[in-house]
Formats: structure tokens, C-alpha cells, sequence
């Protein structure tokens, strides 16, 4: 019971060839992730200075904000830190206390003038009729 040498080779052949096919799968993925690192090492020391230039962190967070978005980890990482920087809030953007944000209404009305002809809102009937009682009272 020997094997055919001609099906030895086919499977041997085969195999070497899905073996070649991972290994430039693999290598593939190698390029990518070193691009990928290459560009978060081109990207997070600036985005860290923004976030501490801006109030977002403090100083002494930076590295191990860094360290942790650098990780293979950093995907959930961000989230994380996306979801602290939604609730933190600069002093800068906090308005004083007593203000809303608006002036007050009572300084948007404009000044009487003492003096000033009023509107005539005497347009229905009756309103005139008053109106000429009023006046012929007057004379």
C-alpha cells in the first residue's frame, strides 16, 4: 500500500499554496497596522496639547491619556474619553453666576417720553363714541 507519488505532490502543492496565501494575508495586516500606528504616533502628541492647552485635561493626565489611547485598547479608550470630555466643562464656557446668558428684559424696553402722541386704538364704535364724550367734556 503505497501512496501515489502524484497525489503526494498535489497535496503537498496545495498546502504549500494555502500556506502561502496566509502568509501574505498576515504581512498584509502587518502593513496596516503599522500604518495605523504610524499615524496615531503622528496624531496624539498634537490632539494631548490641544486637550491641555484647552482645559479638557490636566497636565499630569496627558501621558497616561496617552499611553492608554496608544494601546490596543485605544478604541475603547477614546470612547471613554470622549464620554469624560462630554461632561466636563472649561471655566471659560461656565457664564458667571446671576446671568443667564441674555440681558435682562426690563433694559430691551424702550424709554416713555413724557409728551408723546399715544396711538389711536379707538377704532370700534363704542371706543370713538367714548372718545367724543371725553373731548367735547373737555372744551
Amino acid at each position: 500500500m503505497t501512496a501515489d507519488p502524484k497525489a503526494l505532490a498535489q497535496k503537498s502543492l496545495n498546502q504549500t499554496m494555502v500556506t502561502n496565501e496566509l502568509l501574505k494575508r498576515i504581512q498584509a495586516e502587518r502593513e496596516k497596522r503599522a500604518a495605523l500606528q504610524a499615524k496615531i504616533a503622528e496624531v496624539l502628541p498634537v490632539t494631548m496639547d490641544l486637550l491641555v492647552d484647552n482645559d479638557r485635561l490636566f497636565p499630569a493626565q496627558r501621558e497616561e491619556v496617552m499611553a492608554k489611547l496608544a494601546s490596543d485598547e485605544g478604541h475603547v479608550a477614546a470612547i471613554e474619553l470622549l464620554g469624560e470630555l462630554a461632561k466636563h466643562r472649561a471655566a471659560g464656557e461656565v457664564d458667571p453666576i446671576g446671568q443667564a446668558g441674555t440681558e435682562k428684559q426690563a433694559q430691551e424696553k424702550p424709554a416713555v417720553t413724557r409728551g408723546a402722541p399715544t396711538a389711536d386704538f379707538d377704532a370700534l364704535p363704542s371706543g370713538q363714541k367714548f372718545r367724543d364724550i371725553l373731548m367735547a367734556r373737555g372744551t
